[in-house]
């Protein structure tokens, strides 16, 4: 009955991608897809173009048709410039797009060969209201980059919400400048660095501008160096400081045992919010270190994600991290011990129900 008297109800795209990933697109080539993307102008909100290999002429007659999609709100260009050396052409078309885009809330431009000297054509920084996250990931941007990317967030009015900037060679110095920017901003939820040659002076200085971001909620410095007590210690105001923190990754920060009981003890004292925490491959092998892990297993109730490989914890304070694991949270967490010294260690990953990554609503 409902089918007989109801209308046919037809679906209204909403995502554009173009599928499948790695076709080579001439001006040629590109006319299928400029079909199917002019017949939805009008309905698209996100879209993805990257992991295929672009033509100027292509790139340029696919980035007219998407400035008309003034309704986008979400804009993939990842993977989309493969050229090492003379980029400046492409860049300069993907930014006349992004400029056109007045409702663009999220952008992610990793993958594509950015450097410190083409990011100064990205002047779209200057002009967009409604942007709150930025992808920058696997770039080429250096120390320099860093300071000019740095120099453009202070140029403009932004106040994000993400940004990412995964291996990009930072290093402590472009992490100054890039710090100065986050002070200025105050708005920031998600902020991962991981990969980028941190060292002490980099994390005081990123820590000291994060806890100005009172919403902060993931905090992500994989391959770090917070060895030095000055570094953990930063660490560990800055999980004090922010209620709202809710995943944590200081995988690979060379902590040792002196570092892992710091953060531990501050994590235990406050942030009742924490949901994922890894602290795999740290170089611990103290029995207090572990104490403190199943500690926090005990008084962490939305604690659903721990990564505590790639440490040396004994036979027995595996079994103990283990047992409160399984009691504490039954089938609803992740544990991962391995490449410990035991072999009784347990992935029950497959249980594993990823908690929400933000917890207040200007996200979400």
């Amino acid at each position: 009955m409902g089918k007989l008297f109801s209308k046919e109800q037809v679906e209204i795209p909403r995502f554009f991608e173009i599928l499948p990933h790695g076709q080579e697109f001439d001006m040629r080539s590109i006319n299928n897809v400029l079909k199917d993307l002019e017949e939805n102008t009008q309905n698209i909100n996100e879209i993805s173009i990257g992991s295929h290999n672009y033509d100027v002429e292509a790139l340029s007659r696919l980035a007219e048709t998407i400035q008309e999609c003034q309704n986008i709100t979400i804009a993939n260009f990842s993977d989309v410039i493969h050229e090492q050396e003379d980029n400046s052409e492409y860049w300069e078309i993907l930014n006349t797009t992004l400029m056109c885009l007045h409702n663009l809330y999220e952008v992610d431009l990793s993958k594509n060969n950015l450097t410190e000297y083409t990011i100064d054509i990205l002047s779209f920084l200057f002009h967009s209201e409604c942007l709150k996250v930025i992808k920058l990931n696997d770039n080429h941007l250096g120390v320099e980059g860093a300071m000019k990317l740095a120099e453009a967030f202070r140029n403009s009015e932004l106040e994000l919400y993400v940004f990412c900037a995964e291996r990009n060679s930072f290093e402590d110095q472009g992490i100054l400048e890039l710090s100065e920017a986050f002070s200025n901003m105050g708005s920031l939820r998600q902020v991962s660095l991981s990969e980028n040659h941190l060292g002490k002076d980099g994390i005081i200085v990123l820590c000291r501008s994060l806890i100005k971001n009172p919403q902060l909620q993931i905090l992500d410095l994989r391959d770090s160096y917070a060895n030095e007590d000055t570094a953990y210690i930063s660490i560990k105001q800055l999980i004090e400081k922010l209620e709202f923190l809710s995943k944590i990754d200081l995988n690979d920060c060379f902590l040792g045992n002196n570092g892992a009981k710091c953060v531990l003890k501050a994590l235990i004292g406050s942030n009742p919010n924490i949901s994922q925490f890894m602290i795999a491959y740290n170089e611990i092998d103290d029995d207090e270190c572990a104490e403190c892990i199943v500690e926090l297993l005990k008084t962490k109730r939305l604690l659903q994600h721990i990564d505590v490989g790639g440490n040396d914890f004994s036979l027995e304070m595996e079994r103990k991290i283990i047992k409160a694991a399984e009691f504490f949270y039954k089938e609803r967490y992740y544990l991962n011990l391995e490449d410990s010294e035991s072999e009784d260690s347990e992935d029950n990953s497959e249980d594993f129900d990823e908690a929400p990554a933000y917890l207040t609503n200007e996200y979400t």
